[in-house]
């Protein structure tokens, strides 16, 4: 530029156009938010500068910004989307045995056959209720059973 008479970092940009007049490796700022563009990862984007583990998205942007493999939660449970089997549920992240139920919410996390309780089985009921039946008529007899002049006689022995 004709204009320019002073280069003072020595870059080939005159002071007058460059936004970095003591920055050699500097001298455009494309966004505005006083990062140079050489050493902005998104020069187009105020927001954004750094991208630590190179995922794309910008550090201030990604919710895990040293995992290359994560940048989102979408769920807010602490288990990046890209991990997280179920990455809008925040009360489920695995599914261990694959059936398509969060391991939380399955009865049987390790059997794909079956996720939810047995179903309330009556005959179950039926045999505890005979079996405390029996338990409590031997120890509970009837009293036309009982000694009712305790004198070792039965019932029915008294009434002769």
């Amino acid at each position: 530029d004709s204009n320019e008479t002073i280069d003072s970092d020595g870059d080939g940009v005159g002071d007058n156009s460059d936004h970095f007049t003591f920055d050699k490796n500097e001298y455009q700022d494309s966004d505005g938010d006083g990062v140079g563009d050489n050493s902005d990862i998104f020069p187009f984007d105020s927001s954004e500068h750094l991208d630590f583990d190179k995922d794309g998205v910008g550090d201030n942007s990604d919710i895990f910004p040293n995992d290359p493999d994560e940048f989102l939660d979408s769920d807010g449970d602490g288990v990046g989307d890209n991990s997280d089997v179920f990455p809008y549920d925040s009360n489920e992240t695995l599914d261990t045995d694959g059936d398509g139920v969060g391991d939380n919410s399955d009865f049987y996390p390790g059997d794909p056959s079956k996720w939810v309780e047995e179903e309330f089985n009556p005959s179950i009921v039926i045999i505890i209720i005979f079996s405390l039946y029996m338990i409590l008529s031997i120890f509970f007899k009837p009293s036309s059973e009982k000694d009712l002049t305790n004198d070792s006689l039965s019932a029915e022995e008294d009434e002769c």
